[in-house]
This record gives C-alpha cells, sequence and structure tokens, in this order.
C-alpha cells in the first residue's frame, strides 16, 4: 500500500490532533476553533475541517483540559478556549512520550532515519 506524503501528514496531525491543540494554545495563551484550524493548515499544509475539530474541543472541555468562554466584543462571537492545568499537565506528558520515543527509535536505529538498518530508502 503506498500513501502520498500529504495522505500520511494527515494522519499524522490527526493522530496526534490533542496534543496539537493544546501547544497552539499554549502558545497563544487562548485560540478559537478557525484560528486553530487555519494554524493547522499553516503549519502542515493540510486542511482539517471544523467536523473533526470542533467535537474534539468540546471533549477536551469536558474532559478538563481547555475551558471555553464566548466573546461578544468583536462583530462577530467567538467560542475561545484556554488550556487548564490538566491541560499543560497533559502537553507535558505528551512531550515526556515523544521524548521516549525518540530515544528508542534512536538506540533501535543509531544511523538514522526511520527504517531499519537494511531497509530500502
Amino acid at each position: 500500500m503506498k500513501l502520498s506524503n500529504s495522505k500520511i501528514l494527515y494522519n499524522v496531525v490527526k493522530g496526534n490532533l490533542v496534543e496539537i491543540v493544546l501547544s497552539f494554545i499554549r502558545t497563544n495563551e487562548r485560540m478559537h476553533g478557525y484560528a486553530i484550524i487555519t494554524e493547522i493548515r499553516k503549519q502542515f499544509h493540510c486542511y482539517l475541517g471544523p467536523s473533526t475539530l470542533y467535537p474534539l474541543l468540546t471533549s477536551m472541555v469536558k474532559d478538563g483540559t481547555l475551558t471555553s468562554a464566548w466573546d461578544v466584543t468583536h462583530s462577530r462571537p467567538r467560542k475561545y478556549y484556554t488550556l487548564t492545568n490538566d491541560g499543560l499537565c497533559l502537553l507535558k506528558s505528551y512531550a515526556i512520550s515523544f521524548e521516549m520515543i525518540s530515544t528508542v527509535h534512536q538506540v533501535a536505529n543509531p544511523r538514522g532515519g526511520f527504517l531499519p538498518t537494511g531497509g530500502k530508502q
């Protein structure tokens, strides 16, 4: 089975969406959903629609990793999301996990690359 690079990147982004959302919101202090979609498009060159992002944001608010509040001071009301202490702890856990995976990969594959030694690149 052969996947295009854009499809692979889309799958990686979608599979790590919680960590990506937490990271964006931590960097920007608060964000609304469309800004998150736009930032994903800019940084990863792939499009995730509202039907992917908004249910995730709702579940993150329910599980306490984000809070949300409406801002109606502009011409267009927007729901902004902010990181909670639980969200920050989860983001740190993701960072530790990715670090561990990277370390295991380096030990298992000291020549670099993502294929095992002897694999075709």
